[in-house]
């Protein structure tokens, strides 16, 4: 059966997209650099917008674990809608390729490219709540994403929006492929790196080690969702945002004394001396502004 498609029987809601993409002549541009990885990925400028196609390498084409290992890829990212997660449209035979997903292109850069760029602490702050909020969707759906690293979050060049993007390593109740040890080492918990069973706690560890290079200065929250320990963990997304939330409270107080001590230091210099201090106080209420914004 080498070199021979398992899935190219056009069925259900695939039928009418094989039919219509068969009559066009797709320009893919190969993307990253060739080797020996499972799958390959193709941009296409065809049809009056840009797509991904991700297909197996070709020494992978036609054998059964990695076919089924790229269908339950498709099948777990179909299943997610939301607008942090990347979006992928459907599976079907592409000519000369093999199976192939089609997927959302993302315009935008990697968390790591986008780090580089030295972006403000509020920008960081709201990718990370952006990136709980995808992840929080994810584990409603009983899918474990089991691969969160910086490489697998895109950041939108419009808006600094997140994408969560490949599912290759993904699991789900429903499926029986692919169970094994997955992630990579630098951010994948213990359990996942030894082949054991995983759940949203393995998540939850790699955020840890992502949380340490987007915002380190929450060490303490970082340090728990890395606990060796899952029980030792935070046991859901919404138990670390809650968190974080309350992290951020705590900050907002000793900063809002130290505004209000210099406003203090304000009107008292304003009041008893000739100097004229009105631009320090507008700076000082526009911080407490911005710092009362920051903990909403």
């Amino acid at each position: 059966m080498a070199g021979k498609p398992l899935f190219d029987a056009p069925s259900g809601f695939f039928e009418d997209w094989d039919k219509d993409r068969a009559e066009e002549n797709l320009a893919l541009e190969r993307l990253g650099a060739p080797g020996s990885g499972i799958t390959q990925l193709f941009k296409s400028r065809s049809g009056g917008r840009n797509r991904l196609y991700k297909v197996l390498s070709p020494q992978f084409r036609g054998q059964l674990l990695y076919e089924s290992i790229l269908r339950k890829e498709f099948e777990i990212g179909f299943s997610l809608t939301h607008p942090g997660i990347c979006a992928y449209y459907a599976f079907s035979p592409l000519e000369g390729y093999g199976n192939a997903i089609e997927l959302e292109w993302i315009e935008g850069c990697t968390l790591r490219e986008w780090l580089e760029q030295k972006p403000s602490r509020a920008l960081r702050v709201a990718v990370l709540d952006e990136l709980l909020d995808a992840l929080a969707y994810m584990h409603r759906k009983q899918i474990i994403h089991r691969d969160l690293k910086p490489e697998n979050i895109m950041i939108t060049y419009q808006g600094n929006h997140v994408k969560i993007i490949d599912f290759g390593f993904s699991d789900s109740d429903t499926h029986a492929v692919n169970k094994g040890a997955a992630g990579t080492r630098a951010y994948a918990a213990p359990e996942l790196l030894d082949g054991k069973g995983a759940d949203e706690r393995s998540d939850i560890w790699s955020v840890g080690a992502i949380m340490e290079e987007l915002v380190p200065g929450w060490s303490s929250v970082a340090k728990r969702c890395k606990a060796e320990d899952p029980a030792k963990r935070y046991d859901s997304v919404p138990a670390l945002q809650k968190a974080l939330a309350r992290r951020r409270r705590l900050w907002v107080i000793p900063m809002l004394m130290l505004i209000l001590l210099v406003l203090g230091l304000a009107i008292w210099f304003r009041t008893y001396s000739d100097t004229d201090l009105d631009a320090l106080v507008r700076e000082a209420e526009e911080a407490i502004s911005s710092t009362i914004s920051l903990s909403e």
